[in-house]
C-alpha cells in the first residue's frame, strides 16, 4: 500500500538520511536532505502541537500551496514558515466563526487566509478589521472572486 503524503512527511521526520550522503561526492545531496528532513520534523511537531489543523493546511501554510503533492514533497522541502501557519490557523478559525462554517475550515478558507497572509496583512488583528467589514456569506465556496473581494483584497 502506498503511502500518503502525511505517512511520507512522518518516516522522513522519524528517520536518518541514508547513510550514503556522508559520502563527499554527495555532500550537497546531504545538504537538500537534512534540510527536507528539518522541514518534516518540523512540520510533525507542529501538528503535533495543533491537533485541529489538518495536515494538509499545515504543509500549504507552512511550506507552500503544494506542499501536499507528492511531486512537491520527492523535489524536498526547503523551509518551515511556522509563524504564517499559526497566523493562518488563527486567521482560518477567525473566518470560519465570523461565516458561521461549523467545524474546520476547508480548503476554500485555507486558500482565501493564505491569499489575505501575502497579498494584505500578515497581522491578525488587520484580518480581524477585514472581516468587520465583510458581509457573512455562509460556507460559499463557488466565487472565489467574491469572497476575496469581501475580505477587501
Amino acid at each position: 500500500m502506498e503511502k500518503g503524503i502525511y505517512g511520507k512527511v512522518i518516516e522522513v521526520a522519524e528517520n536518518n538520511i541514508p547513510a550514503k550522503y556522508n559520502l563527499v561526492q554527495y555532500k550537497k545531496a546531504k545538504t537538500k536532505a537534512l534540510a527536507h528532513k528539518s522541514v518534516c520534523e518540523k512540520a510533525v511537531q507542529f501538528a503535533k502541537e495543533n491537533p485541529l489543523m489538518p495536515f494538509y493546511a499545515i504543509l500549504a501554510m507552512g511550506i507552500n500551496a503544494n506542499a501536499n503533492k507528492t511531486s512537491e514533497f520527492e523535489k524536498g522541502y526547503d523551509t518551515f514558515d511556522e509563524k504564517k501557519a499559526k497566523t493562518t490557523f488563527e486567521m482560518a478559525k477567525m473566518y470560519n466563526e465570523k461565516m458561521g462554517i461549523k467545524g474546520k475550515p476547508n480548503d476554500v478558507v485555507w486558500r482565501l487566509v493564505s491569499k489575505f497572509y501575502a497579498k494584505k496583512s500578515e497581522n491578525v488583528t488587520d484580518f480581524a478589521v477585514a472581516l468587520n467589514n465583510a458581509k457573512v456569506m455562509g460556507d460559499e465556496r463557488e466565487n472565489y472572486a467574491e469572497l476575496c473581494a469581501n475580505l477587501g483584497m
